[in-house]
């Protein structure tokens, strides 16, 4: 990698991280489509998976009393399932009208949120569930199953350090998982080692300014984080389906 690729692809983590350390989640859906034309599809999203699991390993050790272990049981089950699922129908999906259903759907939730649409709604509990089990299998397939399962947990998990501590968790679980297939089917890309070292110091710049805003958010603007970072992935997920 040559210095101004390394600098972008810093950049890319930094951003990425900045916004997965104060949300709890995103990191991989806004940094893998411009990540991957820096270095790559597969570099890209294994660097991301790997240095995810290093950030989510400090929030876990740091935060471990946050973390809301009765939920954290049941989504790393039900969320795991999706993931073999969709690790093995990874082939066989749709995957632009997966993308652009799941881009839509989320869309709508942000903006359902940020914008109080319909506030006296409320989803059935087997949809939340749904969701939940989708999340594993979109997050198996794509790696971008974090706006689902933080649909899920936004419901379960309303306190902003609960739900970031929780999530950071279960990141880690479908990382390691994650990792583990790459492991087994030998399907490491070369490239990712280069992107990973480049990258560290940038994740840890980014951990360090976000740890210091995820404190210094309240429960409305962190709601409000929540459902824009949604409607920004989801319009992301539109722009590059498209390709």
């Amino acid at each position: 990698m040559g210095l101004q690729q390394i600098i972008f692809a810093g950049l890319i983590i930094f951003a990425s991280y900045l916004v997965s350390t104060v949300t709890g989640f995103g990191a991989n859906i806004l940094g893998l489509p411009v990540l991957a034309l820096v270095v790559g599809l597969e570099p890209g999203k294994q660097s991301l998976i790997a240095l995810g699991a290093i950030l989510y390993v400090y929030v876990t050790l740091r935060w471990w009393k946050m973390v809301n272990v009765r939920e954290l049981i049941w989504i790393s089950i039900v969320a795991g399932v999706g993931l073999i699922l969709g690790m093995m129908l990874f082939a066989i999906l749709p995957t632009h009208a997966s993308i652009i259903l799941l881009a839509l759907f989320v869309i709508f939730t942000g903006m359902r949120g940020l914008f109080n649409l319909a506030p006296r709604f409320k989803s059935p509990h087997w949809l939340s569930q749904v969701l939940l089990l989708l999340g594993g299998v979109v997050h198996g397939a794509f790696t971008i199953g974090g706006p689902l399962l933080s649909i899920y947990c936004r419901q379960v998990l309303p306190h902003k350090s609960v739900f970031r501590a929780t999530l950071a968790v279960v990141w880690l679980i479908l990382g390691v998982g994650l990792m583990t297939g790459w492991t087994v089917t030998h399907t490491w890309d070369p490239a990712t080692p280069r992107v990973m070292l480049a990258g560290l110091p940038f994740l840890a710049a980014g951990l360090i300014v976000g740890e210091f805003l995820h404190h210094r958010v309240d429960e409305e603007g962190f709601a409000k984080a929540i459902n824009l970072t949604l409607i920004i992935i989801g319009a992301i997920l539109l722009l590059t389906s498209r390709k």
